[in-house]
């Protein structure tokens, strides 16, 4: 079996693509002190600041390919709520690092960033298109993905919700979930569109693109335009509920000309063409995110423990 390494399973992303391959490749999880240790998956402890340290543990694990997972790679609709700043250098020299191991040691390497950098007016943003969004966390992901452009990574733009492992802040959809089995009411916003995709979804098309060795940026999300509204009302009915929740807030004043993230719709035409595999639907995908609070799937998250220092390989 190939071995994958993930770098980033401390964010709701990283883990979900961490669980859903774990049997299709041999999953190892490098990262900090704050990487959770994943049922079915192996961990590498390693200082992503020090680059001596980042090539050598890829050196040691010689994978066949290397997927990053940054808190840049938080959908759109989640970095509307997020409040803790990001030292964007110091992501980019993450990245950067490890950009270099992975050279080194002959395998590719996926970056997974945000649709986050668009702002519309127009809907479905293709790859080339021009990054409107001009608040700081568009501006960060917008300087990171110029970075890893020089590399020869595959930049991967996405607009992705899943459960939240232990120690991550819960996204747009999980606080949705929780609203509306809770009974307390659900306040969504119809103003904000974008082309969600459940983690887990994203996975086999990540592996495909790593198959086919693609390179540059490509936009990978699910196959359906959706505002808040509609994807709570959906996620109602995959609950077996009737939506009575699922309050729709006021439209918000604008306070400038230019759209704040109205529209993140990707385009993903350019990786329809080179996968050759089909795109979820939105129903599809939330009601395989119902079952994944059933099913034990939310559960290995949420009883994930913090990798301790120095320790390696525990599965």
């Amino acid at each position: 079996m190939d071995k994958l390494l993930i770098v980033g399973a401390d964010t709701m992303l990283g883990a979900n693509l961490a669980l859903a391959l774990r049997n299709r490749w041999q999953v190892v999880l490098l990262g900090g002190d704050e990487t959770p240790m994943l049922d079915g998956c192996l961990s590498s402890v390693c200082d992503l600041s020090d680059c001596r340290d980042t090539s050598y543990r890829v050196l040691v694990e010689s994978p066949r390919a290397i997927v990053h997972c940054s808190r840049l790679a938080t959908s759109g609709w989640d970095m509307l709520t997020a409040n803790e700043p990001i030292d964007t250098q110091e992501l980019i020299q993450q990245a950067l690092s490890l950009a270099s191991a992975a050279e080194q040691a002959g395998c590719p390497l996926t970056v997974l960033t945000t649709d986050a950098i668009f702002s519309g007016p127009r809907m479905f943003h293709c790859e080339p298109a021009p990054a409107t969004a001009n608040h700081s966390m568009a501006e960060a992901a917008k300087t990171f993905e110029r970075a890893m452009a020089k590399t020869p990574a595959l930049i991967v733009r996405t607009h992705a919700y899943g459960w939240s492992p232990v120690g991550a802040p819960q996204g747009f959809a999980e606080t949705a979930w929780e609203n509306l089995n809770g009974s307390i009411g659900c306040p969504v916003d119809a103003q904000n569109y974008c082309t969600p995709i459940l983690a887990t979804d994203l996975a086999p098309l990540v592996c495909k693109a790593i198959e086919l060795n693609l390179r540059g940026v490509y936009h990978l999300t699910g196959a359906e335009r959706t505002n808040q509204y509609r994807f709570a009302a959906e996620m109602a009915v995959a609950c077996g509920l009737t939506g009575r929740q699922v309050l729709l807030e006021p439209p918000k004043r604008r306070t400038s000309n230019r759209p704040f993230m109205d529209e993140t719709s990707l385009n993903t035409g350019m990786a329809r063409r080179d996968l050759r595999m089909p795109l979820p639907m939105l129903r599809e995908g939330l009601a395989r995110f119902a079952d994944q609070a059933n099913n034990g799937f939310r559960d290995t998250l949420r009883s994930a423990y913090r990798a301790v220092k120095g320790h390696q390989h525990a599965a």
